[in-house]
């Protein structure tokens, strides 16, 4: 199901499927499992401080804050067995072969590292 979301509405669904896997800023219900990258906070406020010289400071704020609702969320959909991969950002950065290690055994895919290499 795909699921949008307009202006300080929360996501409602379209109606539309999406094929797994699919990539959101936002939290999406359901029992597939998850790949949830996440940061240090005071490192995200930074970044998204830096990242437009018109972001402002609430802006960074709410934006780090949105996902501590989303993280509440998954937490809670863990608790009711759906599979969720925590990638924090600074334990993965500049990690490639890890970070797809570790998505090979949540989505129970096995390649070899000469193949991982390759690419």
């Amino acid at each position: 199901m795909i699921y949008e979301k307009t202006g300080n509405e929360p996501l409602k669904p379209t109606g539309r499927t999406a094929p797994w896997p699919m990539h959101s800023h936002h939290y999406i219900p359901g029992t597939d499992p998850v790949v949830y990258t996440y940061r240090n906070p005071i490192e995200s406020y930074i970044s998204l401080r830096n990242a437009g010289k018109d972001k402002r400071h609430n802006e960074a704020l709410n934006n780090i804050l949105e996902h501590k609702e989303i993280i509440r969320k998954l937490k809670e959909d863990e608790k009711n067995n759906r599979e969720i991969l925590w990638i924090k950002y600074e334990d993965y950065f500049s990690k490639d072969s890890l970070r797809l290690n570790a998505i090979m055994e949540l989505m129970k895919i096995s390649i070899s590292q000469q193949q991982i290499k390759k690419y």
